[in-house]
């Protein structure tokens, strides 16, 4: 029943790469995800702005 399920929540952590716990062999990759997300997040922020400031 999705009237029980628990509220979707939005979690952040600051940390290093190196202090994620992740294995030495996967950093590459996560630093390329975080690049990704970060060119993705910044042109959502951008084109929002766009869309509401006309």
């Amino acid at each position: 029943n999705s009237s029980n399920a628990e509220p979707s929540r939005i979690m952040t952590i600051k940390t290093s790469v190196c202090g994620t716990g992740w294995k030495a062999k996967y950093i590459p990759s996560l630093q390329e995800l975080i690049h990704i997300m970060n060119v993705i997040v910044s042109h959502t922020c951008a084109f929002s702005k766009c869309i509401y400031l006309k």
